[in-house]
């Protein structure tokens, strides 16, 4: 007889859908820049089955740091002031001395940020493996036919 650690909580669960029937409302607030990250988030969202009309708020705020993240490192690419070689990294105080970027701490908050509600709209790799949003046909254990072969 084989026997082996199935145990029921350790089986594949099927996850309620997570979706409903209407979609968020875009804000009005949304620049235009975010509007357009707002569509390419709720085609995604929709077709991975968690767009759900409570998420406006969420979905607003993952389009808006992400646009504040891009805007950020557009202006550090382009802020090499008469540093060489700084990248955009270093800029020169009122003594003219290098000192940090201050875009520096603003794009590195809004990644943070963008990063957070990415993962909490299911838009990362690890965020879906623990959302397990789509119920899949269970795979069917080869095991399970000897185990119950007495």
């Amino acid at each position: 007889m084989i026997s082996g650690t199935g145990r029921a909580d350790r089986a594949d669960p099927e996850v309620v859908k997570i979706a409903d029937a209407v979609e968020p409302e875009r804000p009005a607030c949304l620049s235009a820049d975010a509007i357009i990250e707002w569509d390419k988030v709720i085609v995604i969202l929709r077709q991975s089955g968690l767009l759900s009309a409570s998420d406006s708020a969420i979905i607003a705020a993952y389009c808006a740091t992400k646009c504040t993240f891009q805007n950020a490192e557009i202006a550090i690419e382009s802020a090499n002031r008469g540093i060489k070689n700084a990248f955009g990294l270093l800029t020169l105080s009122h003594q003219k001395t290098p000192i940090q970027n201050p875009l520096i701490p603003i794009r590195n908050r809004a990644l943070n940020d963008m990063t957070s509600y990415a993962i909490q709209l299911g838009l990362t790799p690890a965020a879906r493996l623990r959302l397990n949003a789509e119920v899949s046909e269970r795979k069917e254990n080869p095991f399970d036919k000897l185990k119950n072969s007495d």
